[in-house]
């Protein structure tokens, strides 16, 4: 085990510390949006001056704020799940459907960071309708993003693979469909 263990300790303390800077600097951002919302409200119906910047402002913060969610949710098991089946399916079999749905999701993770960097190139001079900022900018959350959720996805394979391996003792051990994954380390 110690050729998976060596390398998940590490990519585990490399994506906790990733999720700790993207929860942080997602916080500042919806206290961003929710401060732009206000702004926004406060000329409208008190100044009657709307601003023209503002609703733009917000969804470009919404889409920094997403992107750097995903990994954490991605890791931590909190994307939404169907668990109809994976209730009937134990032990090693589990694990390795597990498995195998995460190598399709990485595959999936390398076709869009693809996408994302092409998107980027197609918009560097791009302006926004009521900011002066390229959309290569607002776009640059996305392969960022999905960076995260690759290193992400990684950790969820090293940790299936030890457990396809060496499934936990434990009678009550965690399922990997439910959020219970990250902490079956």
């Amino acid at each position: 085990m110690q050729v998976i263990d060596g390398p998940l300790a590490v990519l585990g303390w490399v994506n906790s510390w990733i999720s700790r800077i993207f929860r942080n600097v997602a916080a500042a951002l919806v206290a961003g949006m929710v401060g732009v919302v206000l702004l926004q409200v406060v000329f409208r119906y008190v100044l009657n001056n709307a601003l023209s910047w503002s609703e733009e402002v917000a969804i470009y913060l919404m889409v920094w704020m997403t992107f750097l969610v995903a990994p954490i949710a991605y890791r931590e098991s909190l994307n939404v799940a169907l668990n109809l089946f994976t209730g009937w399916i134990k032990g090693r079999v589990l694990y390795l459907l597990m498995l195998v749905l995460d190598i399709l999701v990485l595959v999936l993770i390398v076709y869009l960071f693809q996408e994302a960097i092409d998107l980027i190139e197609r918009n560097q001079r791009v302006t926004a309708r009521t900011i002066d900022i390229t959309m290569a900018y607002v776009f640059m959350a996305l392969p960022i993003g999905y960076v995260g959720m690759f290193l992400a996805g990684i950790e969820r394979v090293l940790k299936e693979i030890r457990n396809f391996i060496q499934p936990p003792k434990r009678p009550d051990a965690p399922s990997p469909a439910g959020s219970q994954l990250a902490q079956s380390s």
